[in-house]
């Protein structure tokens, strides 16, 4: 009985291999390395030991008359590299190659398949954190959202089946209001957040919901239409038209708008429900509401997500100072400790954070009516004597429900450096509004080099009439030897609207302040001031949406519903260690004299080592 060997069956069989892979190259209408390689490439392949490729089926012309990755590879003289074999698998056309030896493992080695990729979510796309699914708590304000089952005019929609972890959910019902519902629709479609999910709903009889929801799409469908195709196909999805009233919605939501008469309520990505607030913008002279002011929810709640998630990063290497916890406050100007760590805890420092939240309602009537100036004053002993106001916010306007800022002042850190029990003084003017307090002082070294030593009081501000610069002198300091980095830190505000140029809440008053009469830095608002929806455009930096006055238009330096960030100058260029230095301001209006108004400003000196 005749013995063959593998070497002796790959030898004889060969051609028909040969065969096989030129009809399946000629099947393909391609000629690749592999097919159409001549004998001595064929050889030298094999004897080098590099692997030749062979067509594939993601290779193979498909019915629509595509291929070009076979053409790619024939003309570019290469071919796919990600569906090799091992070239004993490849025979050329001369079938009297010389057999291979070869008879380990890689005789039957198959080609191993590419990695599938792996798709990201549509959280990791827009680069936010998921959050779980969470069963609910109840149908009220803060609590957590449970399951709720909508009909549109696409099919049902269930919140538990559609749950990502990081979208938001705002709720609109048609209430009789015309004026609110056939807004124009081009500020909503342009200003949405992209992971906001919108649900519209009718009112009345079923004819009626259905008649109003359809009116809508109508329009929507036209204004998407004057968006890029890209960006309208990925908004239109979110847009979901209900073929029911808001109190037929199924679930959390529908028992939330039955005991309930809002047009408008929102669902956070941490799942708790949320007044939608007031809808009504100055319009011709008048509040007007629209359907369009929804649009500012999502993006709120995208920023009430990411200051929650930015404190739980680093809830492990902070020291926690309170100032208020749940406390109700209704005395004005009244003063309260808080206990900071020792003097030798306090050098270890270089951050300090305020986490603040001011609390108000159940409804707008138990909020404060007005944009109020509120404020915390450092005291520099028990009595208040000397005080160093270093937090201020504007309290919004009848908005209830709990506002959420973080806001950095680490530039006071030298205040407080010597530890210990502090008192500190909280007010508002002009009138206490009733509000719950929390208020975290947040210690932590973020290992910048150097922290706050000295603090040094400049300037403060005042009415903004002629004579408002008549008061200043040049402030004149000494800059220690130790000095690593100096800063001017300014908290300023305009208030008042004086006739003519509603200075100094809408007009650009401006603050110059010079070093040793040679440089100048100035804080200006050019562009701010009276601009359509320049504080509506900051709830992505915390000013709260839905506010029961003319809270949308831009304010020269602040918001209603916002802190009062401090304005930080690096002066280290201009400040020389060890050496004595001049520093002088002046106010100004559009470049010339103050022109009416008051200016709320409190101006430092920071010294840094």
């Amino acid at each position: 009985m005749e013995t063959r060997t593998t070497d002796t069956i790959k030898k004889n069989t060969g051609w028909i291999r040969t065969l096989l892979i030129h009809l399946t190259c000629l099947a393909m209408m391609t000629w690749t390395l592999g097919c159409g390689s001549s004998n001595e490439d064929s050889s030298q392949s094999q004897e080098s030991g590099d692997t030749a490729s062979i067509p594939t089926e993601d290779s193979v012309t498909s019915n629509d008359g595509s291929a070009e990755s076979n053409e790619d590879s024939s003309e570019g003289g290469e071919s796919p590299t990600d569906t090799t074999v091992e070239t004993e698998d490849v025979v050329a056309a001369d079938d009297t190659i010389e057999p291979q030896t070869d008879t380990g493992p890689s005789d039957t080695q198959q080609p191993e398949p590419d990695a599938p990729v792996e798709e990201k979510s549509v959280c990791e796309e827009w680069g936010f954190p998921e959050a779980p699914y969470l069963p609910g708590t109840g149908s009220d304000y803060g609590k957590v959202a449970g399951f709720f089952s909508a009909e549109t005019l696409t099919g049902t929609w269930k919140l538990d089946e559609e749950w990502t972890g990081c979208e938001t959910y705002v709720f609109i019902k048609y209430t009789g209001d015309n004026t609110f519902w056939n807004a124009d629709l081009s500020l909503f479609i342009n200003k949405t957040a992209p992971n906001t999910h919108y649900f519209f709903s009718g009112y009345g009889n079923q004819e009626d919901v259905y008649q109003k929801v359809i009116e809508l799409k109508s329009r929507m469908d036209s204004a998407l239409s004057s968006l890029p195709a890209s960006v309208a196909q990925q908004l239109s999805p979110r847009l979901h038209f209900l073929t029911t009233t808001a109190t037929e919605i199924q679930g959390s939501v529908g028992a939330f708008f039955k005991k309930s008469t809002i047009p408008v309520l929102g669902i956070d990505r941490a799942q708790k429900f949320h007044q939608g607030g007031s809808m009504a913008v100055v319009s011709g002279g008048a509040f007007v509401s629209q359907i369009t002011q929804t649009v500012w929810l999502g993006r709120y709640f995208n920023y009430l997500a990411k200051t929650a998630d930015a404190l739980k990063e680093d809830q492990d290497e902070v020291t926690l100072v309170p100032l208020f916890s749940g406390t109700e406050v209704t005395a004005n100007n009244g003063s309260y400790t808080a206990e900071f760590p020792s003097a030798d805890e306090m050098v270890g420092f270089d951050t300090m954070i305020a986490d603040l939240r001011v609390s108000c309602g159940p409804g707008p009537l138990d909020c404060g009516e007005w944009d109020y100036e509120a404020f915390i004053q450092l005291c520099d002993d028990p009595e208040c004597t000397t005080v160093n106001e270093i937090l201020v916010w504007i309290t919004p306007y009848s908005r209830p429900g709990t506002k959420h800022w973080t806001i950095d002042m680490s530039p006071f850190l030298g205040l407080l450096q010597e530890g210990g029990t502090r008192t500190f003084k909280f007010g508002m003017l002009w009138n206490m509004n009733a509000n719950v307090l929390d208020l975290d002082f947040r210690l932590s070294n973020r290992g910048k080099g150097y922290a706050s030593r000295t603090v040094i009081p400049l300037f403060t501000g005042g009415n903004f009439g002629g004579d408002y610069n008549d008061k200043y002198e040049p402030v004149t300091v000494d800059v220690p030897e130790s000095t690593l980095h100096s800063e001017l830190v300014v908290i300023v505000s305009g208030h008042g609207q004086e006739s003519g140029n509603n200075c100094a809440e809408w007009c650009n008053h401006q603050h110059e302040f010079t070093v040793n009469g040679s440089t100048s830095y100035t804080k200006d608002h050019a562009g701010q001031a009276g601009t359509q929806y320049g504080c509506a455009e900051q709830v992505d930096d915390g000013v709260v949406p839905g506010q029961y006055g003319n809270w949308a238009p831009g304010r020269a330096a602040w918001c209603p519903g916002l802190p009062v960030h401090p304005w930080v100058v690096d002066l280290s260029e201009d400040l020389t260690a060890g050496g004595t230095h001049d520093i002088t301001y002046r106010g100004l209006y559009q470049g010339g004299e103050p022109a009416g108004g008051r200016i709320r400003l409190n101006s430092f000196l920071v010294l840094y080592e």
